[in-house]
């Protein structure tokens, strides 16, 4: 069974929650601008409070609390910084949503009885937004929310 919060409240209350717990789910995000094609991008995230590890459009990232990892593939380079309140918001879709929140933009996330997103419906006044969630579950495992690159790997430190 799945249910709609729309109080204000409730969806503070989950993203609230993500403080203590730790979700893991892969997402499809939808991004339809008011002049163009929707666009697409899928991938995973792993997230507890602010803390997260995201794979998403050929590249990964993590943020361990202090420190932004930001790791390219086809380039085999790392790139770590400290990142600004607004380039976090930016690359975690759960903290984008409790940002929107806070701005009263409409923002509606779908729940399952166990308390796990099945979808969110966020709208910033020029784009919406459709992240669909599967797989979602909260675990018990400890996370490492760092990038360790392959063994001559480029690494680029701008903290």
């Amino acid at each position: 069974m799945t249910y709609l919060l729309t109080i204000l409240t409730a969806l503070s209350a989950f993203l609230t929650s993500l403080e203590t717990k730790t979700l893991q789910t892969d997402f499809t995000l939808t991004v339809t601008e008011n002049v163009s094609q929707p666009m697409n991008i899928t991938g995973s995230i792993t997230v507890n409070g602010e803390r997260f590890v995201l794979a998403a459009l050929d590249y990964e990232a993590a943020y361990d609390g202090s420190t932004l990892y930001l790791w390219q593939p086809d380039t085999e380079e790392l790139t770590l910084s400290t990142p600004t309140q607004q380039e976090l918001i930016e690359a975690n879709p759960f903290l984008f949503a409790k940002e929107l929140d806070q701005q009263g933009k409409k923002v509606n996330i779908v729940l399952d009885d166990k308390q796990l997103p099945v979808k969110a419906q966020m709208n910033d006044g020029k784009n919406s937004y459709m992240l669909s969630f599967r797989n979602a579950q909260y675990i018990n495992t400890p996370v490492n929310y760092t990038i360790t690159p392959p063994e001559g790997a480029f690494i680029n430190d701008l903290r």
